[in-house]
């Protein structure tokens, strides 16, 4: 019950400040452009850069990505962006500043 209060109020909410949901809620933003380029933006910074995975602290969790000549094509305080194969996804709990 109180989750179903909480998003209803985190619903109106939106609605009154007429802000999307991810700014309000300081969520992140994910933007995946085919396979070779993954968009980032208010991330919390890089717990792992390896040619085969990445990964990415957010306030939702740690965003994993795997595949082959994976980099950053850049980083600063409110985007990353990696490029290369990317074979796959993953979110896992945690995260956080």
């Amino acid at each position: 019950m109180r989750g179903v209060r909480s998003a209803n109020l985190r619903g109106r909410l939106t609605a009154w400040a007429d802000l999307p949901v991810d700014v309000l809620l300081n969520l992140p933003r994910v933007v995946m452009y085919g396979r070779q380029q993954l968009r980032v933006e208010n991330h919390s910074g890089i717990e792992e850069c390896q040619p085969q995975r990445v990964r990415v602290r957010t306030q939702a969790g740690v965003l994993q990505i795997d595949g082959h000549w994976l980099h950053l094509r850049s980083l600063d305080g409110q985007e990353v962006v990696v490029e290369g194969e990317i074979e796959r996804t993953e979110w896992t709990k945690g995260g956080g500043p």
